[in-house]
C-alpha cells in the first residue's frame, strides 16, 4: 500500500480514514489546513488532495503519499472547488459574496488566473464536464449557470435556471446537467450539447438539497417534499416515482455509483436521523439504518464497496456495508465532520471538519 500511519496533530481539521482488508478500518492520520473546511476533491493527475478552507482563506494540496501540506493559496472566502483531468487544472469559487473563479495549475499547485464572473455574486457550486472540457457553475443572486470554457478559461455563455442555483449533477449517458434550484424548489435539466433549458421540473414545498443520478438505471433521484425523494427519467425528463422518507425527514446527502442499482440517502428530521438504501431497479427502500446525529455527507468507495456517513453533530462517520445490510463501524473524529471524499487508489476516505475541538 501506498500509505503509513502518523502520530494525530492537536488540531483535528481534515481526517484521513484509510480502508484496510475486509472491513478493517481506522483513522489513520488529520492534517492542520485551519477551519471551516467545506470541500474537497481529487487531482488524479499527481495523486493530491485539494481544500478549501474559509478560515483564514485557503486553498490548499496535500500530497496523498505524504500526508503533507505541500501548498497554500490564499484566497478571499474559498468556497468549492472543481477538477480538470484533462488539462490538469483545479478551478474554486471565491471572493466574498463569490463572484470569481482561481485556476489553479495541477502541476504546480499555484494560481494562475482569475476568471472574473461580473455581476455574478454567489458563484457557488461548480460542476467539470469531462465531455465538453467545460465548468458550469451556478449563480445564486442572478439565477443563471456561468458556463467556463477549460481551454481558453473564458466564461462563454450564462444560462438562466430557477432562483437561487445550488448544487448540480450530471446525466453521464445522455449528457444533462441537472440544476437543483432552492429559492424556486424546482430542477432545471440543461442539456449540455446546446447550454439550452429542456426542462423545469417543479417540486412541492422542498428545496432540493442533495441529488445523483445512477446510469444502471438511467434515473436522476433528488429532494422532493418534505418526506419523499423524487426519481426522474434520464431519458424523458419526467418523474417516475416518489419514495417516501421517515416521518417530517430531509435528504440531506445522496451517493450512488455506476455499476451498483442501489442510491444511499442520508435522512434528517426533528425526531432522528437515518440512511434510507433504495433499490433504483424497483425505487423501493430495502432498508433504513440508524447512523449519527445530522448526517451531511456521503462517500462510496468502489474498492473497498463501503459507504461512509459523516454525521456532522455526532462528531463521528459510519462506515456502511456497500449491500446497504448493516452499519459495520462508526469511527469517532474530532469536531463536525461535513464534507468526505473517497479516493479508491490510496484506500482512503478525507473528511473535512468545519470546527474542530467541540462535540454535541
Amino acid at each position: 500500500m501506498k500509505n503509513r500511519t502518523f502520530g494525530l496533530l492537536p488540531v483535528l481539521l481534515a481526517v484521513c480514514l484509510m480502508a484496510a482488508a475486509g472491513y478493517g478500518q481506522w483513522v489513520e492520520d488529520s492534517i492542520d489546513v485551519g477551519r471551516w473546511v467545506g470541500s474537497l476533491t481529487y487531482n488524479s493527475r499527481t495523486d493530491v488532495i485539494y481544500g478549501a478552507s474559509e478560515q483564514p482563506g485557503i486553498f490548499f494540496a496535500i500530497s496523498c503519499d505524504s500526508n503533507k501540506v505541500i501548498s497554500r493559496i490564499y484566497l478571499f472566502s474559498p468556497f468549492e472547488i472543481a477538477y480538470d483531468s484533462t488539462d490538469n487544472k483545479a478551478y474554486c469559487t471565491f471572493g466574498g459574496c463569490g463572484d470569481s473563479v482561481a485556476v489553479i495549475d495541477g502541476s504546480t499547485h499555484t494560481k494562475v488566473r482569475t476568471i472574473p464572473l461580473s455581476g455574478e455574486p454567489w458563484a457557488t457550486y461548480l460542476i467539470w464536464d469531462p465531455v465538453s472540457n467545460r465548468v458550469y457553475v451556478s449563480c445564486g443572486n442572478r439565477n443563471r449557470v456561468a458556463v467556463i470554457d477549460c481551454a481558453t478559461d473564458s466564461v462563454i455563455d450564462y444560462i438562466r435556471v430557477g432562483r437561487w442555483p445550488v448544487g448540480m449533477d450530471l446525466n453521464t449517458r445522455h449528457h444533462k446537467l441537472y440544476v437543483r434550484n432552492c429559492d424556486s424548489e424546482s430542477v432545471s435539466i440543461i442539456d449540455l450539447e446546446t447550454n439550452e433549458v429542456i426542462r423545469t421540473i417543479r417540486l412541492r414545498r422542498m428545496s432540493p438539497e442533495a441529488g445523483c443520478y445512477n446510469p444502471r438505471v438511467d434515473r436522476y433521484y433528488c429532494s422532493g417534499t418534505d418526506n419523499e425523494v423524487v426519481a426522474i427519467d434520464g431519458a424523458g425528463d419526467t418523474i417516475v416515482s416518489r419514495i417516501p422518507l421517515p416521518q417530517e425527514s430531509g435528504a440531506r446527502a445522496m451517493v450512488t455509483k455506476e455499476t451498483s442499482s442501489l442510491v444511499m440517502v442520508a435522512a434528517s428530521s426533528y425526531f432522528a436521523d437515518s440512511l434510507l438504501v433504495v433499490d433504483a431497479i424497483g425505487d423501493s427502500v430495502v432498508s433504513v439504518l440508524s447512523v449519527g446525529r445530522s448526517p451531511s455527507s456521503l462517500a462510496w468507495s468502489p474498492v473497498t464497496n463501503l459507504v461512509y456517513c459523516a454525521n456532522a453533530t455526532s462528531g463521528n462517520v459510519s462506515v456502511i456495508a456497500g449491500d446497504g445490510s448493516r452499519v459495520v463501524k462508526t469511527l469517532r473524529v474530532a469536531g463536525y465532520p461535513a464534507v468526505l471524499l473517497a479516493v479508491p487508489e490510496y484506500r482512503r476516505v478525507y473528511v473535512g471538519i468545519p470546527v474542530a475541538g467541540t462535540y454535541m
